[in-house]
């Protein structure tokens, strides 16, 4: 599924894929938005990080911003 960058809110969780950075089949947090590129961090279940990744790496979204109305 492909989404637009106002689709995604701080807060929410994206689940992506990249070739250098393994998501642990997790959910990641978006911490901030820089034109296309997206910040993310895990901290659950052992596994704590942070990166960032573009919009088309976005797999699946959970929408769980508290920004939303």
């Amino acid at each position: 599924m492909e989404y637009e960058i106002e689709d995604i809110l701080e807060g929410d969780k994206v689940y992506f894929e990249l070739d250098h950075q393994n998501n642990y089949g997790h959910y990641w947090k978006v911490t901030g938005k820089r034109g296309n590129l997206i910040m993310v961090e895990i901290d659950e279940l052992g596994h704590r990080g942070w990166t960032t990744v573009r919009l088309n790496d976005i797999l699946y979204l959970e929408r769980t911003s508290p920004l939303r109305a």
